[in-house]
């Protein structure tokens, strides 16, 4: 981070001052089920196969202190860039200069604070205007000026009043959640974002998508429909596969879930722990010590 001294030596006394009143008052206006909010859920499920797959190193913070660009800041210590994210949710008319907009300068004045601070020493910076108006982001794309055209990205994300409604109109959305999601139906999807955004809400300062998202995973009062991505090979306890076969249940493992019918499409569960866990290794001891006899007993654990 750029210490007060430096930050007043490089744009002058207005502008510190305007970014301290900037800093204050976005801090009134923190993370929620918002349009901030679930553009930051939809950063952190793009960031999850990568940090997963991939091993990426990435971490994500809103409303930074002692920047221009602040909403979200995310930051892929394995690719060495950084994205600034300014986030606009309004239909009303926007430019990058006109009427007292700042957009352009503010952009403009990010890229050289994120030059001046040694922990982005080497790091690309990307400052990316994010909007939910598809007028507002035609002109804007269209009109980017040149003095921040080489590191300024225009991005539409599209906004609604309901999880299911942001699914249904933005397709970039629902295909991250899918991704991350251990069975991609209407109904996980939604519990798969509302699982990511909850842990995110309790979140403050910088987090890593690792830390994020293990948490959602691991949490046991909740059991997650999040794909683990790495216990993904473990296959089901060969005995505890004759037991539910037995009865008659049709076995489905998918994204590293276990998902039951009885009979055949009737009746649906999916057992909310991945397979590997320590939760699935005790629902597997439970079916090997009780040999359960009926559907109803197997809801009764998978609910419990």
């Amino acid at each position: 981070m750029v210490d007060d001294e430096k930050i007043k030596k490089e744009f002058g006394e207005d502008e510190y001052n305007y970014l301290k009143s900037k800093c204050t008052g976005g801090k009134s206006n923190q993370k929620g089920v918002s349009y901030e909010g679930l553009f930051a859920v939809y950063q952190i499920a793009l960031a999850y196969p990568l940090v997963q797959q991939q091993a990426h190193e990435i971490f994500i913070e809103t409303q930074v202190n002692n920047a221009f660009v602040d909403d979200l800041v995310l930051e892929d210590r394995t690719e060495n860039y950084i994205n600034n994210f300014q986030l606009k949710n309004y239909d009303s008319n926007l430019t990058w200069t006109a009427n007292k907009n700042r957009l352009k300068q503010d952009f403009l004045h990010q890229y050289k604070l994120n030059e001046l601070d040694p922990e982005l020493l080497g790091k690309v910076s990307n400052i990316v205007l994010v909007l939910s108006s598809e007028t507002n982001f035609r002109n804007t794309n269209k009109k980017i000026p040149e003095e921040i055209k080489g590191f300024t990205q225009v991005c539409l994300f599209r906004s609604a009043k309901n999880l299911r409604d942001l699914f249904s109109i933005e397709p970039k959305f629902k295909d991250a959640i899918s991704n991350v999601c251990a069975k991609p139906d209407s109904d996980k999807l939604e519990t798969a974002a509302y699982q990511i955004l909850a842990i995110w809400l309790c979140q403050s300062g910088k987090i890593s998508v690792s830390e994020i998202m293990q948490k959602i995973v691991g949490n046991v009062k909740n059991p997650s429909y999040i794909r683990t991505f790495d216990t993904e090979d473990i296959g089901i306890d060969l005995e505890v596969g004759e037991i539910l076969e037995g009865i008659g249940i049709v076995i489905e493992i998918s994204r590293g879930y276990l998902h039951l019918e009885y009979p055949e499409g009737l009746s649906k569960k999916t057992y909310g722990n991945a397979l590997g866990t320590e939760e699935f290794k005790e629902f597997e001891k439970w079916i090997k010590e009780k040999k359960p006899s009926s559907w109803e007993d197997i809801k009764l654990i998978m609910m419990s």
